[in-house]
């Protein structure tokens, strides 16, 4: 018989039995008649209501009457909790693919420290938001050449710039660039080449050369141009005896004069010059900043003219320039006679004596309208000389107390 699927109150539980076409059969064995045959027509539920039968509802538990799949898995947008991902959050983060920042790996806080739109979780290079631009396998936040590929890093100058991109490699550190260095790997701060071969001598491929034929080579040897066979260097400056102008008497500076008779051993002074003949020479006066170059009894760091002598120090127009070096010389005239030169009178045409200036305008008092500055003519002021005292000021000019 074709019933509902539900048997009797005195039948057993329906087992399944069959399914031709839509049509689902099930047996139950009654009480009193024995077995029954029960059967459900399937093309005929909808259990959502929606009008689409459940066997073909891509939804057929939530209403979806337009049968809308945007990503097209099978799966209805209704009921599809990643209506635009097909493969439904694969990496089961909580995040489909179409907002993923890390669609094949769990990102679950969509963490993106360089904002490059790559999760942290799958971003070969977090905190590069150019992802290794010049592809040699570092981020630009640890690339020592950023724009440029340099694989190995290597930073032969350790300046933190990688050789790759550094226009001023200096691999030995002796101060000048590997593209003008005769010797690139090897310290030649003098560029020392006896041979002229444009390899310097400490790289020179043929070794020991050697070209005053000592018996010494030339970077070992303390005259590389003159013969000094026993390298003797009786002050010890480096210099061997026999290029050496005071072989017997040190001289630290190497210009020529000996350290007891230098006046400055310790800086190069080849021509002795001492401007003001006080025993130390100029070229070591004016690193110091101590000596008195003019004579004037003024040391030269604190003296205003201190080539010309000014013993008084004097500087009329205040310019921190003396007298007797300010060019064009200084103003001496004093038109109001107060005794004090116009250039530096802060009333030239009215005597102010002794330049007094109340509110320290730099006008002096005598040619200014508004001594205490508040905004009222002396004229109109009944306390022309005491301003704002923080309170304000009456319509008099006084100080509000």
């Amino acid at each position: 018989m074709v019933s509902d699927i539900w048997p009797g109150e005195n039948s057993s539980d329906p087992d399944f039995f069959a399914s031709v076409s839509e049509t689902l059969f099930f047996k139950a064995y009654e009480v009193n008649n024995g077995i029954e045959l029960w059967a459900l027509n399937t093309g005929s539920v909808d259990s959502d209501g929606d009008g689409i039968n459940d066997s073909t509802d891509n939804c057929p538990a939530v209403p979806n009457p337009v049968q809308v799949d945007s990503d097209g898995d099978g799966l209805g947008d209704a009921c599809d909790p990643f209506p635009n991902d097909p493969d439904n959050d694969a990496d089961g983060d909580g995040f489909g693919a179409d907002v993923d920042n890390c669609p094949a790996v769990a990102n679950p806080s969509q963490t993106d420290a360089d904002a490059d739109g790559l999760g942290d979780a799958c971003d070969a290079y977090p905190n590069d938001p150019d992802d290794d631009a010049d592809g040699d396998g570092f981020g630009a936040d640890v690339d020592n050449c950023p724009a440029v590929a340099n694989p190995g890093q290597e930073d032969a100058d350790g300046d933190g710039i990688g050789d790759a991109c550094d226009g001023l490699i200096d691999s030995d550190g002796d101060g000048i660039e590997d593209g003008l260095d005769n010797c690139p790997l090897d310290p030649n701060p003098g560029q020392l080449d006896s041979d002229g071969d444009g390899i310097g001598d400490q790289c020179d491929v043929n070794g020991n050369t050697d070209v005053d034929g000592d018996g010494v080579s030339d970077r070992k040897d303390n005259c590389p141009i003159v013969a000094n066979p026993s390298q003797a260097d009786a002050d010890g400056d480096g210099v061997g005896d026999a290029c050496d102008a005071t072989p017997d008497e040190s001289d630290t500076d190497r210009d020529g004069e000996s350290d007891t008779t230098d006046n400055c051993p310790a800086t190069p002074n080849p021509d002795q010059s001492d401007t003001d003949g006080n025993g130390v020479g100029d070229a070591c006066e004016k690193l110091t900043g101590k000596g008195d170059m003019d004579g004037d009894g003024v040391v030269d760091n604190k003296d205003n003219c201190p080539f010309i002598p000014n013993a008084s120090q004097s500087d009329l127009n205040g310019d921190g320039v003396g007298d007797a070096c300010d060019v064009p010389p200084p103003s001496v005239s004093d038109a109001d006679g107060d005794g004090f030169v116009d250039s530096a009178d802060n009333c030239p045409l009215v005597a102010n004596d002794p330049q007094t200036d109340t509110d320290g305008d730099g006008m002096g008092d005598a040619c200014d309208d508004d001594i205490d500055d508040d905004g009222l003519p002396n004229h109109r002021d009944d306390c022309p000389a005491l301003g704002d005292l923080g309170n304000g000021i009456d319509r008099k000019g006084c100080p509000i107390i």
